[in-house]
């Protein structure tokens, strides 16, 4: 997936692809700390394109709606700010990723609840 003329796709143009019950994890760079990354439009468009899910180095805002959609958002935490700069934001994809001392690499699997977010290089038994 690229953007125009080579360019990195922005934040909505990912979650415009088909999730295909994927998990976008996206770290939210400076900018994240005064402005959500994923408010409910976002989160939405996510559901939309069959995405089971988002892991944010960053910040959503919408909390109480993000609850109870069908979609799981994780992000580091909140703030009422609007997420519509991240039109602008270009993401690049399929790169390692490390936040909060863990690594998130393209094609693992990931595990979330409640509690917190457990990362495995390949699916775990029941």
């Amino acid at each position: 997936m690229s953007g125009a003329e080579g360019d990195p796709p922005r934040l909505s143009e990912v979650l415009r692809t088909p999730g295909q019950g994927r998990v976008l994890v996206a770290e939210g760079g400076g900018v994240a700390a005064r402005h959500a990354l994923v408010g409910e439009k976002m989160a939405a468009l996510a559901i939309e394109n069959g995405w089971a899910g988002i892991v944010l180095d960053g910040l959503v805002r919408d909390v109480a709606v993000l609850r109870v959609l069908p979609i799981a958002v994780f992000a580091l935490g909140s703030i009422p700010s609007r997420p519509a700069w991240a039109e602008t934001v270009r993401m690049r994809h399929d790169l390692p990723l490390r936040f909060l001392d863990a690594l998130f690499e393209p094609g693992h699997w990931l595990y979330a609840d409640e509690d917190g977010i457990v990362l495995a290089p390949h699916a775990l038994g029941a």
